[in-house]
């Protein structure tokens, strides 16, 4: 590409990873990295050091894409107004943030009502915190792993997930008088969730 300046602000207002294409000081000029991440949040990945730090553009970035968390500067991965717009954009954008702010409720919880499979990001020390758990369990299609043990010794935490509209099995009101009327045994459980997670999502 030609180090020529509107050549290269017309390329990224076109495809914001013509970044990658620009010559170093171009990818240190503030119009055109905002040019860019206004186009495709991700094309922060080309800028320089200095302009992942400027919280103009990441949060311009963050606000298009929230996997632009990535690449941003470590200082604004542990600033919670920068993580929270990346999490509000896409949910999964919680893997990149600092271990403090992963560690953060709010966050999280923004993090799964945005997209459901954040939750496999949950830090051990989230695992066992309720308000979590039930939001998993009565918004998501699917049971992450990591937190199906403790889902197996919590009945309660069965018949959340039983009531969820987006889990459905062919057997759901059989299921809800079974816990109802029986000790939940592990072999119980595993019957329940198989039938849980066999089903289609409802559309």
């Amino acid at each position: 590409m030609k180090n020529d300046y509107s050549v290269v602000l017309v390329a990224v207002s076109q495809d914001g990873f013509a970044l990658q294409c620009a010559p170093l000081d171009l990818r240190n000029d503030k119009n055109i990295v905002m040019t860019a991440v206004s186009r495709d949040g991700c094309a922060l990945r080309h800028a320089s050091d200095e302009l992942k730090n400027d919280r103009e553009i990441v949060i311009t970035a963050v606000s298009q894409d929230g996997n632009a968390l990535r690449f941003v500067s470590e200082e604004l991965k542990n600033d919670y107004s920068m993580v929270m717009a990346a999490v509000a954009q896409d949910g999964r954008a919680i893997e990149w943030a600092s271990k403090k702010l992963q560690n953060n409720k709010e966050l999280i919880l923004v993090a799964i009502n945005q997209n459901e499979y954040s939750a496999n990001y949950i830090p051990l020390k989230l695992q066992h915190n309720h308000e979590i758990l039930c939001c998993i369990l009565s918004t998501c299609t699917t049971i992450p792993y990591k937190i199906k043990p403790i889902v197996y010794s919590t009945p309660t935490y069965i018949k959340i997930a039983l009531q969820n509209p987006k889990i459905q099995c062919a057997t759901l009101a059989k299921c809800k008088t079974l816990i109802n009327t029986t000790p939940l045994s592990p072999t119980i459980l595993d019957t329940i969730l198989i039938l849980m997670l066999a089903q289609p999502v409802q559309k």
